[in-house]
């Protein structure tokens, strides 16, 4: 688990996760969630809806709106849609260049 080698590795830092409310309304369903809270803090954008605080779990909650959404960029960039509105060029051009999202990289 990258929250654990980044723990083990720097044991001193205060560690931090970046992330939707989307995902952070289905925090329950990830990979050892437990194991997540007691190693870091997430950091929660609201995503058109204020985020709730969960027991057990540190949190900061993030006041800004963006339109970028991970999840929602994926779903794009497989169905060969726009992401003018939600990656820089950059961004969209390194993630075509090494076939990030292509059909056999998402079926790993």
């Amino acid at each position: 688990m990258a929250a654990e080698h980044f723990h083990d590795t720097f044991p001193q830092a205060e560690l931090y996760w970046i992330l939707g409310n989307d995902q952070w309304e289905k925090i329950h369903t990830w990979y050892k969630p437990s194991r997540l809270a007691e190693l870091l803090t997430f950091v929660v954008f609201p995503r058109n809806r204020k985020p709730v605080k969960k027991n057990g779990i540190r949190s900061l909650f993030i006041n800004c709106s963006h339109p970028a959404s991970s999840s929602e960029a994926r779903d794009r960039l497989g169905k060969h849609d726009a992401t003018d509105n939600l990656l820089t060029r950059g961004v969209a051009s390194y993630i075509e260049e090494k076939q990030l999202y292509a059909p056999k990289a998402l079926a790993h």
